[in-house]
C-alpha cells in the first residue's frame, strides 16, 4: 500500500509534500489511515498545496489577537483586548468569533447578534 501511494505521489510530482503523509500512513490504521489516504488523493489531484511562507491561518491570527501579540507588534493600530478569557471557549478551547472583539464598531443589528452569540458561548446555552 505504501509503495502504491508513493508511486502516485511521484507520478503527480508531489513526493516532497507527500513524504510526511507517507510516514503518517505507515504508522496508522483504520479511520486514521483512511484520512491520510484522502489527503494524499487531494495532493495528487492538485487540490492541496503547501502553505506559502508568511501565510497565516485564521486560527493563528485569532491567537495573535487574543494573546495580545498583535497589539504589541502594532500598538498604534491594534488595541489590546482587556479580557482575553471572554474570547476563548470555556471547556473545548474553541474560539469565540473574532467579531466579538470589535462588537462596538458593528452596525446595531450585528451588535445585538454579537451579544446573543456571546451569551450562548459563555453560558453554553
Amino acid at each position: 500500500m505504501l509503495s502504491e501511494l508513493a508511486g502516485r505521489l511521484l507520478a503527480a510530482g508531489q513526493i516532497l509534500l507527500g513524504l510526511p503523509l507517507l510516514e503518517q500512513a505507515a504508522a496508522r490504521e483504520g479511520t486514521a489511515l483512511r484520512d491520510v489516504r484522502l489527503a494524499i488523493d487531494h495532493l495528487c489531484r492538485g487540490e492541496a498545496r503547501a502553505r506559502a511562507s508568511g501565510e497565516t491561518t485564521f486560527a493563528e491570527f485569532a491567537e495573535r489577537v487574543i494573546s495580545g501579540k498583535l497589539a504589541e507588534q502594532y500598538p498604534d493600530h491594534v488595541k489590546a483586548i482587556r479580557r482575553p478569557d471572554l474570547y476563548r471557549g470555556t471547556s473545548t478551547g474553541r474560539w469565540v468569533p473574532l467579531a466579538f472583539a470589535t462588537g462596538n464598531r458593528l452596525p446595531a443589528e450585528s451588535r445585538e447578534l454579537t451579544r446573543t452569540l456571546r451569551e450562548v458561548w459563555t453560558t453554553g446555552a
